[in-house]
């Protein structure tokens, strides 16, 4: 269609202006029913994207987790598009007042089709982002992952919860499953999981050191007989362990019989310590 206008025009043939007038009125037309569509997807975009960063604001500060990647990664597009669509409905909603006028666009066909090219081309990349932006989850858990291995792990965050985070977890400390020379134990709920938290008493004979140690060697022992150490708290007035909450009883009623369980043989034992040991680091 293109070639055939410039040929019209090369050649000052008299239905130039006419087809012109045609062309450019209709062009202007679409154009302007896609600023439309462009302005309402663009705010259609927004209320999803305000929506996603609710939902992960309301993850991040109440469950203990961390936004996907992709999540964050799209949150920053919806930003940068949204600058690029003002840009655009400010541009080309002046330039469509210039266009036409009385209903007849005189020889502004090209210009029209540009802007025309312009707007559905953004309109486009709008709509695919909101088709990718459907996240049914936002965040995950801080602590999935593979395990750290690498020296220094207390100095990861990646495993590490501050007193408030534990506070929360057990609810302020208030159901108490297990007391023991070391403190005692409290459950929780940390991402709608049981949780047992180990917290260790400032009067405990274990120092600082000794709780770092067991950190690190509970980090890296990892066995079905074993419960997994999930995290930890090392700040100055609480010293906390945070395991997989395993409702089987504790380490006495497994060793010595009673009414409801037989205890667990010698060879039993012996081979869940063999086996322990073999897969410590």
């Amino acid at each position: 269609m293109e070639m055939i206008m410039i040929a019209l025009k090369s050649a000052k043939n008299p239905l130039f202006i006419i087809i012109t007038n045609l062309f450019s009125t209709w062009n202007s037309k679409i154009l302007e029913t896609n600023l439309r569509a462009l302005r309402t997807s663009s705010e259609e975009l927004r209320v999803q994207k305000n929506d996603v960063e609710r939902r992960v604001n309301f993850h991040e500060q109440h469950e203990f987790m961390q936004r996907l990647e992709q999540v964050q990664n799209w949150m920053l597009k919806e930003e940068a598009i949204q600058t690029e669509v003002q840009d655009v409905l400010d541009r080309v909603s002046h330039k469509l007042e210039e266009l036409c006028c009385g209903g007849y666009c005189s020889t502004k066909y090209f210009t029209s089709y540009r802007y025309l090219e312009i707007v559905a081309k953004k309109l486009k990349e709008v709509t695919a982002l909101r088709t990718n932006g459907a996240f049914p989850v936002v965040a995950v858990p801080l602590l999935n992952g593979t395990p750290i291995d690498s020296p220094g792990l207390l100095e990861s965050r990646q495993r590490s919860f501050s007193e408030h985070a534990i506070r929360h977890i057990t609810n302020n400390f208030s159901s108490v499953i297990g007391t023991g020379g070391f403190g005692k134990v409290c459950h929780g709920t940390m991402n709608q999981n049981q949780v047992a938290v180990k917290l260790l008493s400032l009067s405990s004979s274990q120092g600082p050191n000794e709780f770092k140690n067991e950190v690190e060697l509970l980090m890296r022992t990892h066995h079905r007989n074993v419960v997994s150490l999930i995290g930890y708290c090392d700040e100055v007035n609480t010293k906390a362990l945070v395991y997989e909450y395993v409702a089987n009883g504790n380490l006495e009623q497994h060793l010595s019989a009673d009414t409801t369980r037989e205890a667990l043989t010698w060879k039993e034992r012996l081979h869940i310590a063999i086996d322990i040991a073999r897969d410590a680091p």
